[in-house]
């Protein structure tokens, strides 16, 4: 798979944590990050954020706000393979208890030391958390991440 891809990106906080799931697919497999999907033809943007929650963590969620967008391009030998469009969704749950892990291991991690995860999450992740979610610094920005190795690094983040 490659082109363009939009996605809702579910956002759950809960007591300064945040939801992360550990991707066992292509191409963030084995990197924590938000959880999150694919935007259907058919859906808006609410409803894909609560589906993917539900379908990824097994929590049910109710859409909250639309927190901002990332344009991330992701680099494959150089090349862009992969520009996805990025929602960041918040979301609010009544039962944070997750339910399932088909899609990957979940972690609640803490936000002050979201540093900790430097080498295991999507590099774009942490400035989105800090920046974006956290401190409302922005609602937009344009990334780009490059794969070398096994190493996904973050080359854009503005």
């Amino acid at each position: 798979m490659s082109g363009l891809i939009s996605a809702a990106v579910c956002v759950l906080l809960k007591e300064n944590k945040i939801l992360l799931l550990k991707r066992n697919k292509e191409p963030y497999k084995n990197l924590w990050s938000l959880p999150g999907g694919k935007i259907e033809l058919e859906e808006h943007l609410s409803f894909t954020a609560e589906r993917e929650l539900l379908e990824e963590t097994g929590i049910k969620a109710k859409f909250v706000e639309h927190l901002g967008i990332v344009s991330e391009h992701l680099l494959l030998e150089g090349k862009k393979t992969f520009h996805f469009i990025l929602h960041l969704c918040l979301l609010k749950a009544e039962d944070y208890i997750p339910l399932t892990q088909s899609e990957g291991e979940l972690l609640w991690a803490d936000v002050k030391t979201l540093h900790e995860l430097e080498r295991t999450i999507v590099s774009s992740d942490i400035p989105i958390i800090k920046k974006i979610i956290i401190n409302r610094e922005k609602n937009y920005v344009n990334c780009v991440i490059e794969k070398v190795g096994e190493n996904h690094l973050l080359r854009k983040f503005t």
